[in-house]
């Protein structure tokens, strides 16, 4: 049984028994010759609930590419997270995939967030 089939909004947040920083690309900084920013990241959001599943070997099709998911992170449905941030989660760091938020009435209470394992 998926975490998603067992979250019911009024408990949900007990299953999110960890916590994770969402990172973001850093505004402004060093620019390169050709203008563009030095690539730092800095932390959006610290502890954010969050539970960690492994996914290793599910391949997800974004674009015209095939990539390999490592994990799942769930995360409280007000998380403020994209596909262009990452995920910190005991001292790895995650490129993230993809950001589900479910619709149906049933599991508007959380985000899905698909990620790699990046070294950085």
């Amino acid at each position: 049984m998926s975490l998603a089939s067992v979250l019911v909004a009024e408990d949900y947040v007990g299953l999110l028994p960890d916590t994770c920083t969402i990172r973001r690309k850093a505004t402004g900084g060093t620019l390169d010759e050709s203008g563009h920013s030095d690539g730092a990241w800095a932390d959006n959001a610290t502890d954010v609930p969050c539970r960690k599943e492994e996914d290793a070997g599910r391949e997800l099709q974004i674009g015209a590419n095939i990539v390999v998911v490592n994990d799942i992170f769930w995360l409280k449905s007000n998380a403020d997270v994209t596909e262009k941030d990452r995920i910190k989660h005991d001292g790895l760091t995650y490129e993230i995939l993809l950001v589900i938020t479910p619709q149906d009435v049933d599991s508007d209470h959380h985000k899905e967030v698909a990620v790699k394992y990046i070294k950085v």
